[in-house]
């Protein structure tokens, strides 16, 4: 058998049979085992083995030669989600993780990751599209899917990153409400009148009416006011702290900072809010360090006050508005008050 030393950095090249030759080259470690990786060569020539192994070292300099050829979407998807478990607020991990395993897993999981191209995450987000998905929602998926794959490229499994090259997403911003000031007094009213009746049938869990007087007055999202706890209530200032944020992701409550840096505020509010939270702190049964509760007096899911909510926008004629209007109605409230701009904004 005829053994010929092939260039550097490159295993020997050998004719194993009469007009046949193979070789290999080191690929490095694999990133689950640690184990060396090599990759071999046939053909019917030294040099058309040789020129072979020239190409992927040279594939390998550039970053376009695929290591590991077994491991999957969805195995790759959860070293990254490892890598980020303590690096990132808790509420940002949970999403991450729910999105991998709820959308991503269910499309492409079980691909190995070279077979992941823009081609296949263009199909993606086309289908997720059709399906109705907003288009900010999609935007944030892709990003996901993008620094998935950027770990991959540095770590020699993949080549390049198949997320650059898909298509633009069409930006849909959803349609924004403000309550007029009838709306509010209907919506108000209604949902007085529906603590009264889930209350008459022994229903009543959350009250309804004071945690959406207080969104209107306040401009606080659904998390934070979730989130609020007794201590962050100043009687005598007349002042909220916003400080954490309560969400609900795959049916678990986290409890998190808020939304961003500058969403930890301090908003001041009037006496009219300051009664309804001492008439609420009354009516409560059993003591509790949370502001809006449930009979037991926990803390109340998100999804709970969506459906709360739904109902009483549908009572009140007006299906179309979310409870995050009622932030963007606060706004509007105060700059016709004649309250500085900035102040509103800063809320």
């Amino acid at each position: 058998m005829k053994s010929k030393r092939a260039t550097k950095g490159m295993g020997s090249v050998s004719e194993y049979l009469p007009g046949k030759w193979r070789g290999w080259v080191d690929l490095g470690n694999d990133i689950e085992t640690g184990k060396r990786l090599r990759k071999s060569f046939t053909g019917k020539s030294h040099t058309e083995v040789v020129n072979k192994m020239k190409q992927v070292l040279e594939e390998k300099r550039k970053g376009v030669a695929v290591i590991n050829n077994a491991i999957t979407f969805y195995e790759f998807s959860n070293r990254w989600l490892d890598t980020k478990e303590n690096r990132v607020k808790l509420s940002s991990y949970m999403g991450y993780k729910d999105t991998c395993k709820g959308h991503f897993k269910d499309f492409f999981g079980h691909m190995q990751m070279q077979k992941v191209t823009t081609a296949v995450i263009n199909n993606y987000l086309n289908k997720k599209m059709k399906e109705g998905r907003a288009s900010s929602s999609l935007t944030r998926q892709r990003t996901l899917l993008h620094n998935i794959f950027e770990l991959a490229v540095s770590e020699g499994v993949i080549g390049t990153n198949p997320v650059r090259g898909t298509t633009s997403l069409i930006k849909t911003n959803k349609e924004t409400h403000s309550l007029l000031p009838e709306d509010i007094e209907k919506i108000l009213e209604t949902a007085k009148a529906y603590d009264n009746r889930e209350r008459e049938h022994g229903k009543m869990s959350t009250r309804m009416y004071p945690l959406i007087y207080i969104a209107i007055a306040t401009g606080a999202r659904r998390g934070e006011l979730l989130g609020l706890q007794w201590d962050a209530i100043d009687f005598d200032l007349g002042r909220i702290a916003i400080r954490q944020n309560l969400v609900e992701v795959s049916g678990e409550i986290i409890i998190d900072t808020p939304k961003t840096d500058g969403s930890r505020r301090v908003i001041a509010v009037g006496q009219d809010v300051l009664d309804i939270l001492k008439e609420l702190k009354d009516s409560q049964k059993v003591e509790t360090e949370w502001v809006f509760t449930t009979r037991s007096g926990q803390y109340v899911y998100p999804s709970n006050i969506a459906g709360g909510f739904k109902t009483i926008r549908s009572l009140a004629g007006l299906s179309h508005i979310r409870f995050h209007d009622l932030r963007h109605t606060h706004a509007p409230l105060l700059t016709g008050s004649g309250v500085d701009v900035l102040t509103v904004s800063s809320r």
